[in-house]
């Protein structure tokens, strides 16, 4: 099935390439952009010239396009980027330098549906100067898969990879974990670092932090690898991987379900922030993940702990997210131990106290291991029972059995590795 799955995306992106024209924008502006983004068929390549160009909105894409930048720091669009319409799949953006501004927008969005946007790449940009916020720079909703590689993230504080799933329908696919074409988005070879700009940006302050390099929920999967992820001696991640559970999810999706599956492995992470803190936060996770072959360096200890599993019988604020009663009830979730937001704005936790063990949501067939310098796997417990979620029941420290990587790097970009399985033999061209 693997070697399939290469095939086919391959295929695919080979095919679209084949038929493309190229238009070239007249200038950088978003006028010009937007006017050559229209004027372009699917398939064919938009070429946007050197230049420094401040947008006041993003450009629409509305069909499979490959947008080009003449490369990063030649190809600079400040304050906003694209918005990718929902459904439009095979599409390309590549060669530009993003430069927020230290502003709240999003860099690039796509359509707010369960539909999402399927083979697309992300590639070779420069994302830089975001603002602290939740509205992130890339937001994903609904069944998508593709890969977002090679890029290079620098002082982006929010969160930076917004990743949102299609709810119920993820848990209607196979494999449990992996896969290309299940709605698996896949970030890999990507530079995420923070410099002295991000505390001199919040006045100077040394306990500055930026949010995530990425979130996700409403049932995604995703797939994180050889990434490397860099602090900074005066600039932390607040914890730089952080997973929902059934506690929060994207309105417009309005199922609330918490990650899927993850995969997050030959990563590095290296730390010159004195302060403790952890790597990964796990809110929840509906089928499974792995965590290994990731590496801890430098000096600091911002990733002093691995990860933190939380158990989510609290019935606090920080653990009821946005959910409201409607939502729930229409998931036809009324017998779990969670807690919930109310419709009339009070606080209920439903069974918070008569239900033992894991329960929705909560994390279940998560294994660690061989992950090099790394601290330890502790489990938030919020008061209640340390049976809730144990060792050796609901994550291991140990390989997940029968479990193996995708092959690297992803198909879609276009690369070849002898780590990849050999193509298959005994084939025939049908006429």
């Amino acid at each position: 099935m693997k070697v399939r799955s290469v095939v086919l995306l391959a295929a695919c992106l080979l095919a679209v390439r084949a038929s493309a024209a190229t238009r070239t924008a007249a200038s950088c502006s978003l006028t010009n952009v937007q006017n050559a983004i229209n004027a372009a068929s699917a398939g064919d390549i938009v070429t946007v010239p050197a230049g420094t160009c401040t947008w006041s909105a993003q450009a629409r894409i509305s069909k499979p396009l490959t947008i080009q930048g003449a490369g990063i720091d030649a190809t600079v669009i400040v304050s906003h980027g694209f918005d990718v319409d929902t459904g439009v799949n095979d599409y390309r953006i590549t060669g530009f330098t993003f430069d927020g501004n230290w502003g709240s927008n999003y860099i690039i969005t796509h359509g707010q549906s369960r539909t999402g946007n399927k083979r697309f790449r992300i590639d070779h940009n420069k994302f830089l100067r975001k603002d602290y916020t939740t509205s992130g720079t890339i937001l994903f909703h609904g069944y998508s898969y593709g890969v977002i590689d090679h890029n290079t993230f620098q002082d982006v504080l929010d969160e930076i990879l917004s990743v949102g799933g299609d709810g119920a329908g993820a848990y209607g696919r196979s494999p449990i974990v992996g896969g290309y074409e299940n709605g698996t988005i896949f970030a890999e070879d990507n530079t995420f670092t923070l410099t002295s700009a991000c505390s001199v940006h919040e006045g100077n302050d040394p306990n500055a932090a930026a949010e995530n390099v990425f979130d996700a929920n409403s049932g995604p999967r995703v797939v994180f690898r050889h990434n490397s992820i860099t602090d900074h001696a005066k600039c932390r991640w607040q914890y730089p991987i952080e997973m929902h559970g059934f506690e929060s999810e994207f309105s417009t999706v309005g199922d609330a379900r918490p990650i899927y599956s993850v995969e997050i492995y030959d990563n590095t992470f290296t730390s010159t922030y004195a302060g403790t803190g952890m790597a990964i936060k796990f809110r929840g996770l509906g089928a499974g993940g792995v965590v290994f072959n990731n590496t801890f360096t430098g000096s600091g200890h911002s990733f002093d702990k691995l990860a933190d599993v939380r158990n989510l019988r609290s019935h606090t604020t920080d653990d009821t997210g946005s959910l409201s009663k409607g939502n729930i009830n229409a998931a036809g979730y009324t017998q779990f131990a969670h807690a919930r937001q109310g419709d009339e704005g009070g606080l209920i936790c439903e069974h918070c106290s008569g239900h033992t063990g894991r329960v929705f949501g909560q994390v279940q067939n998560l294994y660690f291991w061989n992950n090099l310098n790394a601290g330890g796997v502790t489990v938030e417990n919020n008061g209640y029972t340390s049976t809730d979620v144990m060792l050796n029941r609901d994550f291991f420290m140990s390989p997940m059995p029968g479990y193996s990587p995708y092959p690297y790097p992803h198909p879609l970009t276009g690369s070849v590795s002898t780590r990849a399985p050999s193509a298959p033999t005994n084939l025939a061209i049908v006429r």
